[in-house]
């Protein structure tokens, strides 16, 4: 299905999100799903539900999946042409808790912390 169609109404800035000039697209963090109607996406790393670093894709619920570096979701048909670093991760919501805000959510933290310094970028540089 192409980008901006019926279906993918709500969806279409994703697309157009790094071709401007008023945003630095420094990489994705993508989800994955288990839905019916899905896509892979290429990742350069996920992280398990447990904090752990893999070279395999992630399911819904963190777990390491079966396939080194593809991550199966929903929303993710447009990343393979960002060209920026990906990192996979399991549902937030999915992953029992091991992501939770009262923890600190150490998973999205962790993938931001990555993301940051594989770009190379510093609040110096700007």
């Amino acid at each position: 299905m192409m980008p901006g169609s019926k279906d993918r109404a709500g969806r279409r800035e994703d697309d157009s999100l790094n071709r401007g000039n008023t945003v630095d697209v420094l990489g994705v963090i993508a989800v994955a799903s288990t839905s019916k109607q899905f896509d892979w996406t290429n990742v350069d790393v996920s992280i398990d539900k447990f904090g752990n670093l893999t070279s395999y894709g992630v399911d819904k619920e963190g777990i390491e999946d079966l396939e080194i570096g593809r991550l199966k979701g929903d929303t993710v048909y447009c990343i393979d042409d960002l060209g920026v670093p990906v990192i996979g991760v399991g549902d937030i919501g999915k992953m029992g808790g091991w992501d939770d805000p009262e923890k600190g959510s150490p998973i999205t933290r962790k993938a931001i912390e990555i993301l940051i310094e594989r770009s190379g970028w510093n609040c110096r540089n700007k």
